[in-house]
């Protein structure tokens, strides 16, 4: 006679792991709840000098890349707070996000402003690019994926000389597909039917 004295411990792990594998599926329903929606604060520039901190400038503008405003990016000497351009994101540790934003250089548009410095992009103060917009006509847009490592994620924008560069459209997006929630969904329920189905051998 076949003995089952392992088949209650081998039962015990199926269901640790199945109720593992639903946790992580309640957390990326979540996510995929809010899945393009963006975490920046007023990224448009549509209310002003809102939710954003630092040194920069912000108004209305009939070139804007969205909307009818936009920032604009300094350097460190500008600001009265030794700060540039910053905004603090809520993010989930460990998830992908998206950056995106639109750059335009200023010269014909603000006085007498040479050509555009780079901007130096923060993330949770790691260093991620520096570009620099290359016309002053056609909006540049920059694309960057970012993984957060905390509850809490500063983004900040620099310029990296003395000549301002225009800002728009920046948006912090969860990135997850509903493709892979439909993946892990269909796991789950794989695990929770192979569970109930399996019976003593």
């Amino acid at each position: 006679m076949k003995s089952n004295l392992h088949e209650p411990c081998r039962h015990c792990h199926l269901k640790r792991f199945a109720r593992n594998l639903l946790r992580a599926l309640c957390v990326w329903i979540t996510l995929v709840t809010v899945y393009g929606q963006n975490l920046v604060g007023n990224g448009g520039f549509e209310q002003g000098l809102a939710v954003w901190g630092g040194a920069y400038s912000a108004g209305p503008a009939d070139y804007a890349f969205e909307g009818t405003s936009i920032g604009t990016v300094y350097d460190r000497g500008s600001s009265s707070v030794d700060k540039t351009m910053y905004q603090v994101l809520s993010t989930e540790p460990l998830v992908p996000y998206r950056l995106r934003f639109s750059l335009l250089a200023p010269v014909g548009r603000v006085g007498e402003v040479g050509p555009p410095s780079p901007v130096q992009i923060r993330w949770d103060g790691t260093n991620v690019a520096q570009v620099t917009s290359t016309s002053a006509t056609v909006w540049q847009t920059f694309e960057y994926a970012l993984v957060a490592k905390s509850s809490v994620t500063e983004l900040n924008f620099e310029s990296l000389g003395r000549n301002p560069t225009f800002i728009d459209a920046i948006s912090v997006t969860v990135i997850p597909e509903p493709s892979c929630v439909a993946l892990l969904l269909a796991a789950a329920l794989f695990v929770l039917v192979a569970g109930r189905c399996r019976g003593p051998t």
